[in-house]
């Protein structure tokens, strides 16, 4: 190995480094961005009440057979659907909570990635939250 392989390879080193460096830093960035998004309390003040809401929610859920249970927690709608073979269960949540406010924008965490339900669901009622801002 020459001068130069050994030139090249530190450069390599030294260029990787600052990529893993840069995308470490834009992950902690983007963790730090949805924590702060996540804390910022729902407030409801965006034409509609959380009762309201809770109406929307009910009114989505109608005609999706397999989501057997759910509840609203403020602006995070938290759901238990049935497997496709009836056997068993999983569960799933959708945020709406947009920095505080009801956008229509969500956010979903599926304990089945598969599965289209959550975001049928959730696609529902963003489909209402939008039709009822001011």
């Amino acid at each position: 190995m020459g001068i130069l392989s050994g030139i090249l390879i530190a450069g390599a080193v030294l260029v990787g480094s600052k990529v893993l460096y840069s995308g470490g830093k834009a992950l902690y960035n983007d963790i730090k961005e949805e924590q702060k998004r996540r804390n910022t309390p729902c407030l409801f003040e965006d034409g509609f009440t959380e009762e309201q809401f809770v109406e929307m929610v009910v009114e989505a859920k109608k005609d999706i057979k397999r989501l057997k249970k759910y509840y609203v927690e403020t602006a995070i709608v938290h759901g238990t659907a049935l497997s496709q073979s009836g056997l068993s269960e999983w569960k799933f949540t959708i945020d709406f909570n947009d920095y505080g406010h009801l956008t229509g924008r969500y956010w979903i965490k599926s304990d089945n990635i598969d599965s289209t339900l959550p975001k049928v669901f959730a696609d529902r009622i963003s489909e209402r939250i939008i039709q009822n801002r001011r």
